[in-house]
């Protein structure tokens, strides 16, 4: 009896660590199909290095460095005495390769952008580019050991996991990859730009027969101005000022300060109850401020002219949001 219940117990020790082995498997091969996924979006955004903006750039490699740090867990966390261990292991120094290859590759390219008399920049690209097909040869390495009969198989083969391209020629991109980083025009440089978007108005303003801008009977106007951040840097907080024009005149002033603005940011700032009288004309300015080092200032001020309907009259319209192209 005891002779069995050893038996027994030896038996299911061997079905559970099988079990084990197996589930691990499938979960190691899910976490490479990720990996997989990222990887091919690497590979597009070196196709597209001209024209990829900064923050896509650090976007992808962030969203990478994520991925190849839960596999990197993932392998750590595999019993050592699964039949594949050998094999995880040259699963790890690839992880570990692609990790540093990646980083430095996002370090000098952005060194190029950033300084441009950096005349290392190329050759690090190069290095780190050499870095990333180490990790390709390496995990290739681990998919061929996994094909070994002796050891188990998941139920689909691991996927071929590359960050460059077949055939990619290193040399000749990474040149290209630091001269365009360096061009002034690079969408990788740092870009300050605050804007003004739409402007609208309560009561709404609309176009006339004639494309005026009219307003309908009203004696308070509140204008609502976008405030954007267009470039790739934070903005601290700025002000916006508004001048309210009459018969050439200045009736109002207001300004209002919003906060800071990460890129892609936008706010709003509402200059409410400005006095108006019916069957008047006006203008109003807006303008915020330029921030270092921006470029591109012709988007920081604006003017509208329109006109406040008298109690009486009717106009035929359309609605209308005014977002700096003309109107």
């Amino acid at each position: 009896m005891a002779a069995a219940a050893l038996l027994a117990v030896t038996l299911g020790s061997l079905g559970e660590r099988t079990r084990t082995s197996s589930v691990a498997l499938e979960d190691l091969r899910d976490e490479t199909v990720r990996l997989e996924r990222d990887a091919g979006t690497f590979q597009d955004l070196l196709l597209r290095m001209p024209a990829v903006e900064r923050s896509e750039f650090e976007g992808v490699i962030a969203d990478l460095q994520g991925s190849l740090s839960e596999v990197e867990t993932f392998l750590a966390d595999l019993p050592a005495d699964l039949s594949y261990s050998g094999q995880a292991v040259v699963a790890r120094l690839a992880v570990d390769v692609w990790k540093g290859g990646l980083e430095a590759f996002r370090t000098q390219v952005l060194l190029a952008a950033d300084d441009p008399f950096a005349v290392t920049a190329a050759d690090g690209i190069v290095d780190a580019l050499l870095d990333l097909r180490a990790g390709d040869r390496l995990y290739a390495e681990f998919v061929t050991a996994m094909g070994d009969p002796e050891l188990p198989q998941p139920v689909s083969p691991f996927p071929d996991v590359r960050f460059l391209p077949a055939g990619f020629p290193i040399l000749t991109a990474a040149t290209s990859y630091a001269e365009n980083a360096k061009d002034p025009e690079s969408p990788l440089q740092l870009r300050a730009e605050l804007a003004l978007g739409q402007i609208t108005t309560e009561p709404e303003w609309l176009l006339d027969a004639d494309e005026n801008l009219v307003v309908i009977a009203t004696d308070t106007l509140t204008v609502d101005v976008v405030v954007e951040n267009r470039g790739n840097i934070p903005a601290e907080p700025q002000t916006v000022f508004l001048d309210l024009f009459s018969g050439g005149e200045v009736v109002d002033t207001r300004s209002l300060e919003v906060d800071a603005l990460g890129p892609g940011e936008k706010t709003v700032a509402s200059f409410i109850d400005l006095p108006v009288q019916p069957g008047g004309a006006y203008a109003v300015s807006v303008r915020v401020g330029v921030i270092d080092p921006e470029k591109q200032t012709d988007d920081n001020a604006r003017l509208v002219e329109f006109r406040i309907n008298t109690e009486t009259e009717s106009t035929t319209t359309t609605p209308h949001v005014d977002d700096g192209d003309g109107g």
